[in-house]
């Protein structure tokens, strides 16, 4: 059983874009976790006020989700659950240049680092223009971070 896992923000938000093809998947794995016990990380320093929020992951969620969207309601029934699991960013020196030798924008190497940091090492995200299948294989083989599509999981 995966115990937790880390989402891009594209997947959250793509529940709710009924242009994106991959919509019905983004919308299946955010009813998976909302049935589940499963945790979902992010990096240290979430907090659902803004003006004390220092988590990149959390600022990026606040930024695209809405009032009304499914990943909103995910995060919120989270926070009420007690089940965001807060992960450093800190990866040993030799992790993190293999990272930034991947190409991978450094927004995206966040949630990178805090799936190194993670129990699954699972991210999702339908991110192909940094995550690109060589990438995703170089990060698997190197770090032994997971890249997965929404449906994959």
């Amino acid at each position: 059983m995966i115990d937790d896992i880390v989402i891009d923000t594209n997947i959250l938000v793509h529940a709710d874009n009924h242009e994106e093809p991959r919509q019905e998947h983004c919308i299946a794995i955010i009813e998976k976790i909302y049935s589940s016990e499963q945790f979902l990380c992010m990096d240290e320093g979430f907090d659902v006020i803004e003006s004390k929020n220092s988590s990149f992951i959390g600022y990026e969620y606040m930024k695209h989700l809405r009032f009304g969207m499914q990943g909103y309601a995910l995060i919120l029934k989270l926070v009420q659950e007690d089940r965001l699991r807060f992960v450093s960013k800190k990866i040993p020196a030799t992790v993190n240049n293999k990272i930034n030798r991947t190409g991978i924008k450094k927004s995206d190497r966040i949630f990178v680092k805090v799936t190194f940091n993670s129990d699954n090492k699972i991210l999702v995200t339908h991110d192909y223009e940094d995550f690109t299948t060589k990438v995703r294989g170089i990060i698997k083989n190197e770090i032994g971070v997971n890249v997965y599509d929404a449906d994959e999981v």
